[in-house]
């Protein structure tokens, strides 16, 4: 009975705009893959890091920040990619690079930012987002 109360009220939660980090991952995923990336690897744990998602595209490889919000009044989704974090992608792209065979990629910083606001889902992808500071 339990497993079918959580059930519904995930369902619920989803309908009202609640989406859990994973099913954000999933969702830009899914949209990455209809702009042709290809995913190498999701939640890539490196340098104390976690990526969201790894993928190609074209000569490039993607290093995506996936960030997910149900309302715009705090801000943007992908205002909350801070420095702190923007530092810690950088450092886990050069120790990626360094030990993985992607010398013929260039890597480049991206976020996909989920909005689920007024039960509307909204994807905003930015591309080549990361400078080194």
């Amino acid at each position: 009975m339990k497993s079918v109360f959580r059930s519904l009220e995930k369902e619920l939660q989803t309908v009202q705009g609640y989406l859990s980090g994973k099913e954000a991952e999933e969702i830009a995923a899914d949209y990455l893959k209809r702009k042709k990336y290809k995913i190498l690897e999701r939640n890539l744990k490196i340098g104390g890091t976690e990526i969201d998602i790894l993928a190609k595209a074209n000569q490039y490889l993607a290093i995506v920040e996936v960030k997910k919000r149900v309302s715009s009044q705090s801000g943007s989704p992908e205002e909350f990619v801070n420095h702190r974090k923007k530092n810690h992608l950088l450092r886990a792209a050069k120790i990626l690079m360094a030990k993985r065979a992607f010398a013929n990629l260039q890597p480049r910083f991206e976020i996909v930012a989920i909005l689920t606001e007024n039960s509307e889902l909204k994807i905003n992808h930015l591309i080549d987002v990361l400078e080194e500071e």
